[in-house]
């Protein structure tokens, strides 16, 4: 997405992750359903990597750079940045579930 090489559109989030289990738990077998599974743990474990401020992997960039420097960042300064990076966040979450719901088949009708 950064690279301009997929849409934000391919992005899902918890109405799409719950429309695939059910289809997943609709086939049979429990391989589907536990693949889906495993697939989701690993995107979310990956997604937390990441290093933005409110993530883990923010916090492990955050670690390194106070240890590069030798000394803390201002308390000040690591609020602004996690307030900052939480709205960043929640918007991504806004924008996660509106591309879920318009993905829906009830909107894929609409003019």
């Amino acid at each position: 997405m950064i690279q301009r090489k997929a849409s934000i559109k391919n992005v899902s989030g918890p109405i799409e992750i719950a429309r695939a289990s059910g289809a997943a738990a609709q086939q049979p077998g429990w391989t589907p359903l536990m693949y889906l599974m495993a697939m989701v743990s690993l995107q979310l474990g990956l997604f937390n990597l990441f290093p933005f401020p409110i993530l883990d992997g923010g916090m492990i960039l955050m670690l390194c750079i106070e240890g590069l420097r030798r000394r803390d960042i201002s308390l000040a300064v690591k609020e602004r940045i996690y307030q900052v990076a939480f709205v960043m966040l929640v918007v991504f979450a806004v924008l996660v579930i509106f591309n879920d719901i318009t993905k829906l088949p009830a909107f894929n009708h609409l003019p």
